[in-house]
């Protein structure tokens, strides 16, 4: 992993324009793709879909943490996009998602990233620069923060 969120700069995207939850997942899938040519962004989306047919992953109010294991990912992808407006989802509305991919054999991994992910954005100070971060090196500073 790359730091502790598994974020990187250019899997940041501060002004996805989406109408609904399934286009914000399609571009969290893209975002992966661009970072990670050995994935394709249909096979992204629908892990990521299959995985809120289990059960929403909004963790707070505004905020959803969709998250997958891939088998063509030989290592933790972080990607983050920010809404330029909120969309309507079964929980309520969405303004930040945070999509957590991971190899699929690294289990530990993966509740090591969800931990970290859920700890930070139940600090309401947090989210609320996450979601006024007024560029990518800020809301990767903000990510990074240890005090989580």
């Amino acid at each position: 992993m790359k730091n502790r969120s598994g974020l990187v700069l250019q899997a940041i995207d501060l002004n996805v324009a989406a109408t609904s939850h399934v286009e914000v997942l399609r571009r969290l899938g893209a975002m992966a793709a661009e970072c990670c040519p050995s994935l394709e962004p249909g096979v992204v989306t629908a892990s990521l879909l299959a995985r809120e047919r289990l059960g929403s992953t909004m963790l707070i109010p505004g905020v959803a943490l969709p998250h997958a294991r891939l088998a063509r990912l030989n290592s933790a992808l972080v990607c983050a996009a920010r809404l330029t407006d909120d969309v309507t989802v079964d929980d309520g509305r969405l303004s930040l998602a945070i999509c957590i991919l991971v190899p699929e054999d690294d289990r530990e991994l993966h509740l090591d990233l969800l931990g970290h992910w859920a700890s930070l954005l139940r600090k309401p100070d947090r989210v609320s620069g996450l979601l006024s971060a007024s560029n990518n090196e800020r809301f990767l500073a903000l990510a990074e923060e240890v005090s989580c």
